[in-house]
Protein backbone atom coordinates (compact mmCIF):
# COMPACT_ATOMS: atom_id res chain seq x y z
CA UNK A 1 0.00 0.00 0.00
CA UNK A 2 1.60 3.25 -1.18
CA UNK A 3 1.00 5.47 1.84
CA UNK A 4 3.66 8.10 1.09
CA UNK A 5 2.66 8.54 -2.58
CA UNK A 6 -1.00 8.78 -1.56
CA UNK A 7 -0.16 11.43 1.00
CA UNK A 8 1.71 13.48 -1.61
CA UNK A 9 -1.03 13.11 -4.21
CA UNK A 10 -3.61 14.24 -1.67
CA UNK A 11 -1.86 17.60 -1.51
CA UNK A 12 -2.99 18.60 -5.01
CA UNK A 13 -6.66 19.17 -4.03
CA UNK A 14 -5.50 21.20 -1.02
CA UNK A 15 -3.60 23.46 -3.43
CA UNK A 16 -6.74 23.68 -5.56
CA UNK A 17 -8.74 24.66 -2.48
CA UNK A 18 -6.44 27.59 -1.68
CA UNK A 19 -6.54 28.72 -5.31
CA UNK A 20 -10.34 28.73 -5.10
CA UNK A 21 -10.54 30.65 -1.82
CA UNK A 22 -10.75 34.40 -2.38
CA UNK A 23 -10.06 35.79 1.12
CA UNK A 24 -8.03 34.48 4.05
CA UNK A 25 -11.00 34.72 6.40
CA UNK A 26 -12.89 32.29 4.14
CA UNK A 27 -10.42 29.47 4.78
CA UNK A 28 -12.03 26.64 6.71
CA UNK A 29 -9.26 24.40 8.00
CA UNK A 30 -11.73 21.64 8.83
CA UNK A 31 -12.66 21.69 5.15
CA UNK A 32 -8.97 21.50 4.24
CA UNK A 33 -8.60 18.45 6.48
CA UNK A 34 -11.65 16.77 4.97
CA UNK A 35 -10.42 17.44 1.44
CA UNK A 36 -7.03 15.97 2.30
CA UNK A 37 -8.54 12.87 3.92
CA UNK A 38 -11.00 12.34 1.06
CA UNK A 39 -8.20 12.70 -1.50
CA UNK A 40 -5.92 10.43 0.52
CA UNK A 41 -8.56 7.68 0.52
CA UNK A 42 -9.12 8.25 -3.18
CA UNK A 43 -5.39 7.91 -3.91
CA UNK A 44 -5.19 4.71 -1.86
CA UNK A 45 -8.11 3.30 -3.83
CA UNK A 46 -6.38 4.16 -7.12
CA UNK A 47 -3.08 2.57 -6.13
CA UNK A 48 -4.98 -0.51 -4.95
CA UNK A 49 -6.40 -0.94 -8.46
CA UNK A 50 -2.86 -1.38 -9.71
CA UNK A 51 -2.40 -4.31 -7.33
CA UNK A 52 -5.52 -6.32 -8.23
CA UNK A 53 -3.39 -8.75 -10.23
CA UNK A 54 -2.17 -9.91 -6.81
CA UNK A 55 -5.66 -11.00 -5.75
CA UNK A 56 -9.24 -9.93 -5.07
CA UNK A 57 -8.24 -8.52 -1.69
CA UNK A 58 -6.81 -5.43 -3.39
CA UNK A 59 -10.00 -4.95 -5.39
CA UNK A 60 -12.08 -5.06 -2.22
CA UNK A 61 -9.71 -2.64 -0.49
CA UNK A 62 -9.96 -0.33 -3.49
CA UNK A 63 -13.78 -0.26 -3.23
CA UNK A 64 -13.61 0.39 0.52
CA UNK A 65 -11.21 3.32 0.08
CA UNK A 66 -13.21 4.96 -2.70
CA UNK A 67 -16.39 4.57 -0.63
CA UNK A 68 -14.65 6.31 2.29
CA UNK A 69 -13.50 9.06 -0.05
CA UNK A 70 -17.02 9.62 -1.41
CA UNK A 71 -18.48 9.66 2.10
CA UNK A 72 -15.89 12.17 3.35
CA UNK A 73 -16.58 14.41 0.36
CA UNK A 74 -20.34 14.10 0.99
CA UNK A 75 -19.87 15.38 4.56
CA UNK A 76 -18.11 18.47 3.17
CA UNK A 77 -20.12 19.39 0.06
CA UNK A 78 -23.09 17.14 -0.54
CA UNK A 79 -23.58 18.19 -4.16
CA UNK A 80 -19.99 17.28 -5.07
CA UNK A 81 -19.88 13.81 -3.51
CA UNK A 82 -19.33 12.24 -6.95
CA UNK A 83 -15.92 13.87 -7.54
CA UNK A 84 -13.84 11.01 -6.07
CA UNK A 85 -15.77 8.60 -8.29
CA UNK A 86 -14.86 10.66 -11.37
CA UNK A 87 -11.18 10.61 -10.38
CA UNK A 88 -11.43 6.88 -9.68
CA UNK A 89 -12.95 6.29 -13.14
CA UNK A 90 -10.10 8.23 -14.76
CA UNK A 91 -7.53 5.93 -13.15
CA UNK A 92 -9.50 2.78 -13.87
CA UNK A 93 -9.38 3.82 -17.53
CA UNK A 94 -5.64 4.44 -17.14
CA UNK A 95 -4.96 0.93 -15.87
CA UNK A 96 -7.14 -0.53 -18.63
CA UNK A 97 -5.61 1.41 -21.53
CA UNK A 98 -1.95 1.50 -20.54
CA UNK A 99 -1.50 -2.10 -21.69
CA UNK A 100 -3.28 -1.45 -24.98
CA UNK A 101 -2.48 2.05 -26.26
CA UNK A 102 0.65 4.16 -26.33
CA UNK A 103 0.28 7.69 -24.92
CA UNK A 104 -3.12 6.99 -23.33
CA UNK A 105 -1.41 6.78 -19.95
CA UNK A 106 0.24 10.18 -20.53
CA UNK A 107 -3.09 11.83 -21.35
CA UNK A 108 -4.84 10.22 -18.39
CA UNK A 109 -2.08 11.28 -16.01
CA UNK A 110 -2.55 14.82 -17.24
CA UNK A 111 -6.33 14.71 -16.80
CA UNK A 112 -5.83 13.01 -13.43
CA UNK A 113 -3.70 15.92 -12.24
CA UNK A 114 -6.34 18.40 -13.40
CA UNK A 115 -9.16 16.48 -11.72
CA UNK A 116 -7.24 16.36 -8.46
CA UNK A 117 -6.83 20.13 -8.61
CA UNK A 118 -10.50 20.75 -9.37
CA UNK A 119 -11.50 18.43 -6.53
CA UNK A 120 -10.22 21.02 -4.07
CA UNK A 121 -11.09 24.06 -6.21
CA UNK A 122 -14.75 23.10 -6.56
CA UNK A 123 -15.08 22.34 -2.87
CA UNK A 124 -13.72 25.84 -2.15
CA UNK A 125 -15.98 27.63 -4.61
CA UNK A 126 -19.01 25.35 -4.11
CA UNK A 127 -19.54 25.62 -7.88
CA UNK A 128 -19.05 22.94 -10.50
CA UNK A 129 -17.53 25.36 -13.02
CA UNK A 130 -14.31 25.82 -14.99
CA UNK A 131 -13.22 29.36 -15.87
CA UNK A 132 -10.03 30.45 -17.72
CA UNK A 133 -8.19 31.18 -14.46
CA UNK A 134 -8.96 27.85 -12.79
CA UNK A 135 -8.12 25.99 -16.00
CA UNK A 136 -4.78 27.82 -16.21
CA UNK A 137 -3.95 27.04 -12.58
CA UNK A 138 -4.94 23.37 -12.97
CA UNK A 139 -2.20 23.05 -15.58
CA UNK A 140 0.49 23.58 -12.91
CA UNK A 141 -0.08 20.30 -11.01
CA UNK A 142 -1.10 18.47 -14.19
CA UNK A 143 2.14 19.34 -15.99
CA UNK A 144 4.35 18.60 -12.98
CA UNK A 145 2.52 15.34 -12.30
CA UNK A 146 2.88 14.18 -15.90
CA UNK A 147 6.52 15.24 -16.08
CA UNK A 148 7.22 13.08 -13.05
CA UNK A 149 5.31 10.17 -14.54
CA UNK A 150 7.45 10.22 -17.69
CA UNK A 151 10.54 10.01 -15.48
CA UNK A 152 9.01 6.94 -13.83
CA UNK A 153 8.44 5.41 -17.27
CA UNK A 154 12.13 5.80 -18.09
CA UNK A 155 13.03 3.91 -14.93
CA UNK A 156 10.44 1.20 -15.63
CA UNK A 157 11.42 0.36 -19.23
CA UNK A 158 12.99 -3.02 -18.45
CA UNK A 159 10.29 -4.01 -15.97
CA UNK A 160 7.50 -3.07 -18.39
CA UNK A 161 9.20 -4.95 -21.18
CA UNK A 162 9.34 -8.11 -19.05
CA UNK A 163 5.57 -8.05 -18.43
CA UNK A 164 4.52 -6.90 -21.90
CA UNK A 165 3.51 -3.43 -20.77
CA UNK A 166 3.52 -0.61 -23.31
CA UNK A 167 5.99 2.09 -22.34
CA UNK A 168 6.07 5.47 -24.08
CA UNK A 169 9.66 6.16 -22.98
CA UNK A 170 10.82 3.04 -24.81
CA UNK A 171 8.70 3.91 -27.84
CA UNK A 172 10.03 7.46 -28.30
CA UNK A 173 13.50 6.87 -26.86
CA UNK A 174 14.99 7.71 -23.47
CA UNK A 175 16.56 11.02 -24.52
CA UNK A 176 13.35 12.31 -26.11
CA UNK A 177 11.36 11.15 -23.08
CA UNK A 178 13.74 13.03 -20.78
CA UNK A 179 13.40 16.14 -22.93
CA UNK A 180 9.61 15.86 -22.82
CA UNK A 181 9.65 15.48 -19.05
CA UNK A 182 11.89 18.53 -18.64
CA UNK A 183 9.61 20.52 -20.98
CA UNK A 184 6.55 19.69 -18.88
CA UNK A 185 8.37 20.60 -15.67
CA UNK A 186 9.51 23.85 -17.28
CA UNK A 187 5.96 24.77 -18.28
CA UNK A 188 4.79 24.03 -14.73
CA UNK A 189 7.47 26.37 -13.34
CA UNK A 190 6.45 29.01 -15.89
CA UNK A 191 2.83 28.87 -14.72
CA UNK A 192 3.99 29.17 -11.12
CA UNK A 193 6.05 32.24 -12.02
CA UNK A 194 3.22 33.88 -13.93
CA UNK A 195 0.59 33.23 -11.26
CA UNK A 196 2.48 33.86 -8.04
CA UNK A 197 2.51 37.47 -6.87
CA UNK A 198 5.10 37.32 -4.10
CA UNK A 199 8.29 35.30 -3.60
CA UNK A 200 8.90 34.72 -7.32
CA UNK A 201 12.56 34.38 -6.38
CA UNK A 202 11.80 31.08 -4.63
CA UNK A 203 10.30 29.68 -7.83
CA UNK A 204 13.35 30.85 -9.78
CA UNK A 205 15.67 29.21 -7.24
CA UNK A 206 13.74 25.95 -7.55
CA UNK A 207 14.00 26.14 -11.34
CA UNK A 208 17.76 26.67 -11.23
CA UNK A 209 18.19 23.84 -8.74
CA UNK A 210 16.05 21.60 -10.92
CA UNK A 211 18.36 22.19 -13.87
CA UNK A 212 21.40 21.40 -11.71
CA UNK A 213 19.84 18.27 -10.23
CA UNK A 214 18.67 17.08 -13.65
CA UNK A 215 22.17 17.41 -15.09
CA UNK A 216 23.43 15.09 -12.35
CA UNK A 217 20.49 12.72 -12.80
CA UNK A 218 21.05 12.60 -16.58
CA UNK A 219 24.61 11.38 -16.03
CA UNK A 220 24.13 9.05 -13.07
CA UNK A 221 20.46 8.01 -13.51
CA UNK A 222 19.78 8.41 -9.79
CA UNK A 223 16.00 8.16 -10.05
CA UNK A 224 15.27 8.15 -6.31
CA UNK A 225 17.16 11.37 -5.63
CA UNK A 226 15.72 13.12 -8.70
CA UNK A 227 12.16 12.03 -7.87
CA UNK A 228 12.48 13.21 -4.27
CA UNK A 229 13.83 16.54 -5.48
CA UNK A 230 11.09 17.44 -7.94
CA UNK A 231 8.39 16.30 -5.53
CA UNK A 232 9.85 18.51 -2.81
CA UNK A 233 10.28 21.37 -5.28
CA UNK A 234 6.61 21.45 -6.26
CA UNK A 235 5.44 20.88 -2.68
CA UNK A 236 7.38 24.01 -1.74
CA UNK A 237 5.87 25.94 -4.65
CA UNK A 238 2.37 24.84 -3.71
CA UNK A 239 2.84 25.87 -0.08
CA UNK A 240 4.47 29.20 -0.95
CA UNK A 241 1.78 29.97 -3.53
CA UNK A 242 -0.99 29.21 -1.03
CA UNK A 243 0.57 31.24 1.79
CA UNK A 244 1.57 34.29 -0.25
CA UNK A 245 -1.96 34.70 -1.59
CA UNK A 246 -3.14 35.94 1.79
CA UNK A 247 -0.12 38.07 2.76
Amino acid sequence: MRIVESGLLAGIPVFGYFVGIEFAQDVNYLSVLRIYIASFFCALSVFSIGEIHRGNFHLKISFIFIALSIFTTFTEVTSLFFLPAVIYANWCLYYFLRRRLYFADIVLHFTGGMLQFFFGFWVATKRFEVDPYSFFMSLLPALAFTGGYITDLIQDIQEDKSIGQKNVAEKIGINFAMALSVLLFGLAYAIALLSIEKFKILVLINMILHVKVFSVFYKKKNFVFYRNFYRLSFIIIGIVWSVQKFL
